[in-house]
């Protein structure tokens, strides 16, 4: 009896062997994870990191990002990582997210707000400085390393003589000595 059993399971074996292989299957397959990357000045997408930072009037950002080109499937979750303080929501429907950003703000001050009481900066040709006080002309020297012709580097001290620079009127402008 016993060999009778076994020569059924051989059998069947057998018969498995040439039945199976025209059978399709569904494959599982773990989830995939894939890390991407939002250039906000743009709005894009990119699975490279995003170099510098992005300055906004608005404090809020905002975009619908539609994800079938970037992932084969179905999108089950998605996670957001901004900077410190900065806030994100998402949502999901199907393989759309929309992601709402909140960043910090950020006070940026002018110079009619900090009045910086005095401003130096060296000119184009880079032979003469030029200078501004806060309740002052603007004012105009040559410095030391500059006396033989050449590019200054530094202002140095700044002389007692000098050129006031006038506003341009009628398209003519010039520089006075004093």
């Amino acid at each position: 009896m016993n060999k009778k059993r076994f020569s059924l399971v051989m059998l069947a074996v057998f018969l498995a062997q040439f039945i199976l292989p025209f059978i399709e299957y569904q494959v599982a397959y773990a989830a995939k994870s894939k890390t991407m990357y939002i250039d906000f000045q743009s709005g894009t997408l990119s699975d490279q990191p995003v170099t510098g930072e992005h300055y906004s009037a608005n404090s809020s950002w905002s975009k619908n990002i539609d994800l079938s080109s970037y992932i084969d499937g179905t999108v089950k979750e998605v996670t957001v990582t901004v900077g410190p303080g900065q806030t994100a929501t998402r949502s999901i429907s199907g393989n759309t997210v929309t992601i709402h950003v909140n960043g910090n703000g950020l006070t940026v001050y002018g110079r009619a707000d900090t009045n910086p009481g005095h401003q130096i900066y060296r000119l184009p040709d880079g032979k003469r400085w030029e200078h501004k006080g806060a309740n002052t002309s603007i004012y105009q020297f040559d410095p030391d390393d500059a006396a033989s012709g050449g590019i200054t580097q530094r202002p140095g001290i700044i002389p007692d003589e000098g050129y006031i620079r006038p506003a341009i009127l009628d398209g003519q402008f010039d520089a006075y000595h004093i």
